[in-house]
């Protein structure tokens, strides 16, 4: 299955950042995978995507900074939040910052699909 939509994942985990692309190519997406900010900022500017997935916690600058910088600049594009440190602080902020889905680490393959796809229609 080919599909025209590009979604890019940023989380520091090397295993997590796998899986997620593993389960995006499979279902046809193109996928850009990047393991900090610096390096999504870079591979953004060079392929823009149609959904950014983005893990929250990260060192350096982590998931909410990059989503309020992209707001900053202008960026419409959904986000999806992923974690696997479950708070209701970052449930309550991750909708201000253009969040559309917000999933709890480990996600099931199926779920992961049935998010991305609901967040690309909002687009």
């Amino acid at each position: 299955m080919q599909n025209s939509k590009t979604i890019c994942i940023c989380d520091d985990d090397q295993e997590i950042l796998n899986a997620v692309e593993c389960v995006l190519s499979n279902a046809g997406y193109q996928v850009i995978s990047a393991r900090e900010h610096g390096e999504l900022t870079q591979k953004l500017q060079d392929t823009p995507a149609d959904l950014i997935i983005l893990d929250v916690r990260m060192p350096g600058r982590d998931g909410f900074w990059i989503a309020e910088c992209l707001q900053v600049l202008g960026s419409k594009v959904p986000i999806i939040f992923m974690t696997a440190y479950d708070k209701i602080i970052y449930r309550l902020y991750a909708p201000f910052v253009g969040s559309v889905e917000y999933l709890v680490k480990p996600v099931e393959p199926s779920v992961l699909l049935k998010k991305v796809e609901r967040a690309l229609q909002v687009a």
